[in-house]
């Protein structure tokens, strides 16, 4: 298992623009011999996590942490990125949110024109929010399979419950908490 410690942002103002990772990831690809994926905080995770001292509630939190995802997503786009990561491990703390964060995902995600983005879920077993995880607004989600023993078998009975578009990565811990993908499509070997 992993540190899940986790820094707090701490927000005294107005959230508005990008996070500022498409200029970083532009110098990745320079340095890079292989192809670079961005990986961002969802505006969930991030809101959940924040001390806010301006912002009021989770949910007003959220939407300005979206709105700049999707403006960070159009960004990234512009520098060349195919593929953007996001991490919203704290969905499984509250599964009872999934309908929030389809929103905010929904929201920060209306303009990424070609971009694939994958939704990556972790620190917590996926079992019983995968129906949930099948319906955001993404064309990859992503699960952890060390915390979820019976992950793959609710994955496998719900194969075809998927909508068509969207690949389903499995990852597992292979030492330190170091995940390594297992089956990029998890339906392709059926």
């Amino acid at each position: 298992d992993t540190n899940t410690y986790v820094r707090q942002p701490e927000v005294v103002g107005k959230i508005a623009g990008t996070f500022g990772l498409a200029p970083e990831y532009e110098r990745a690809t320079a340095l890079a011999s292989k192809e670079v994926k961005a990986v961002v905080t969802g505006p969930y995770t991030l809101a959940r996590h924040s001390i806010s001292k301006s912002n009021g509630d989770l949910s007003s939190l959220a939407l300005a942490y979206a709105d700049a995802l999707g403006a960070e997503l159009e960004a990234l786009a512009r520098s060349g990125a195919r593929f953007v990561q996001i991490d919203e491990p704290s969905l499984l703390k509250f599964p009872e949110d999934a309908e929030m964060v389809r929103n905010l995902l929904k929201r920060a995600v209306a303009a990424k024109g070609d971009l694939v983005v994958s939704l990556a879920t972790y620190f917590g077993d996926a079992t019983t929010i995968y129906g949930e995880l099948l319906n955001m607004p993404v064309d990859v989600i992503a699960v952890d399979l060390l915390y979820g023993p019976g992950l793959v078998d609710t994955i496998v009975q719900h194969g075809s419950d998927r909508p068509a578009h969207v690949e389903v990565a499995l990852a597992q811990a292979v030492g330190e908490g170091v995940p390594r993908v297992v089956v990029y499509n998890a339906f392709a070997h059926q």
